[in-house]
């Protein structure tokens, strides 16, 4: 099972701190992949959810504790020339991101996915192999 944690939240969501560089380091560093927003203006790097916030140096973190959500068509691109586990989602339920993952969102549950943002659901996470959430610590305690 994959525990991700969604933005660097670990025990609830914190719009001030999300996607930030301090967020995402201390999820890792508790043991949990991280997924992050990824947004790229002019060839510089930024996360945020709804808009760039935090400048990052992607070659920072290790590649195989992220999964990045493109924001913007160059972050994309960066993403996948770079082999950065990644995909794109506009409101789709369900998403295959670049690794061949699939991704449930809302109610629709893919067995064997990595479910989204599993609080807003009610199921038995043995037939899933990830979560990704903002509490996610305790879903692993």
């Amino acid at each position: 099972m994959l525990y991700i944690s969604n933005r660097g939240n670990l025990a609830g969501r914190d719009p001030k701190e999300e996607n930030s560089i301090q967020s995402l380091q201390h999820a890792i560093s508790s043991g949990y992949c991280v997924k992050t927003d990824l947004w790229s203006i002019n060839g510089r790097l930024a996360t945020g959810n709804d808009h760039p916030l935090h400048g990052i140096k992607l070659e920072n973190f290790d590649k195989g504790k992220m999964l990045i959500r493109a924001r913007n068509l160059p972050a994309l691109l960066f993403l996948l020339e770079n082999a950065y586990h990644c995909y794109w989602r506009e409101s789709d339920d369900v998403v295959l991101t670049n690794k061949n993952f699939v991704l449930s969102f809302n109610n629709s549950l893919i067995p064997k996915s990595i479910v989204m943002n599993p609080e807003d659901n009610v199921v038995n996470w043995n037939n899933y192999s990830g979560l990704c959430s903002d509490f996610i610590s305790g879903y692993t305690q």
